[in-house]
């Protein structure tokens, strides 16, 4: 039994949408990953980064280890890979 044409073209939106989202993850890496080489650059002075919140109230804030970062983008890299080799399966 075949998909509906409704159905195929909502796999398509879906596929491209979901690339489109890959696309921006990728590129939003891309920024903090300059930024985690730029506090690694100037180690030890930058050994943590300040996350907050921009343009809401209440405002929040954090603070993260640089290396968190580098890790966290590292982990979000592989996991971007592992799932557009499973979408390709």
């Amino acid at each position: 039994m075949s998909d509906s044409p409704s159905a195929k073209e909502n796999t398509v939106k879906s596929n491209a949408y979901q690339e489109a989202r890959r696309g921006d993850i990728k590129k939003h890496l891309d920024v903090l990953e300059g930024v985690e080489r730029l506090a690694s650059a100037n180690f030890p002075r930058t050994s943590d980064l300040r996350i907050e919140t921009v343009g809401c109230d209440p405002k929040a804030s954090a603070s993260i280890p640089a290396w968190l970062l580098a890790e966290l983008i590292k982990m979000a890299r592989d996991h971007l890979e592992a799932t557009k080799q499973d979408s390709a399966a």
